[in-house]
Formats: structure tokens, sequence, C-alpha cells
């Protein structure tokens, strides 16, 4: 688990909403949706 720098606030990888990142249940991997959020 980890956070990256959003544009206002960190948001955590843990998050669910899917419109920030989206998160693979079989593996964790978190993918931003945005590139500029990487």
């Amino acid at each position: 688990m980890g956070t990256f720098a959003g544009a206002v606030t960190p948001i955590s990888w843990s998050s669910s909403d899917s419109t920030v990142a989206s998160v693979n249940p079989g593996t964790g991997l978190v993918t931003p949706v945005s590139a500029g959020m990487a």
C-alpha cells in the first residue's frame, strides 16, 4: 500500500474510487486513470 500525490490531496492506492485508479483485484496492481497521476 502507498499513496501518490493527487491534484489536491494525496490519494490512497487502496481507494475504491475507480475514477482515480483502476485496481486489479487479482494482482493488487494499481493503474492510475490519468498518466499525470502516475
